[in-house]
């Protein structure tokens, strides 16, 4: 994914107390933050399962979106989780 993420010095905040936003620019880190949008994302992960789910096992709902409801369904020790399937309108 690193290809497509774009590196940031900071991050911009918002909150009901700023509604305009609050930039923080971090200097002083070793290290450079990379952000990749949504949306890219999306489309990255959406490609990879596609090259990669050989068996059909994975459905995809497009205009939807996956509320999980119990992140230890069946006992497994968070090996199986449980999500509600809804259209987003």
């Amino acid at each position: 994914i690193s290809p497509y993420a774009v590196e940031v010095p900071g991050r911009k905040d918002w909150t009901p107390e700023a509604p305009e936003g609050i930039e923080s620019i971090r200097s002083e880190r070793k290290y450079v933050t990379q952000v990749l949008p949504r949306d890219k994302l999306v489309s990255i992960l959406h490609d990879h399962i596609l090259r990669r789910d050989q068996d059909g096992k994975i459905e995809f709902f497009f205009e939807s979106q996956a509320s999980p409801v119990d992140f230890d369904y069946q006992g497994t020790n968070g090996g199986n989780v449980l999500v509600e399937v809804s259209a987003v309108e």
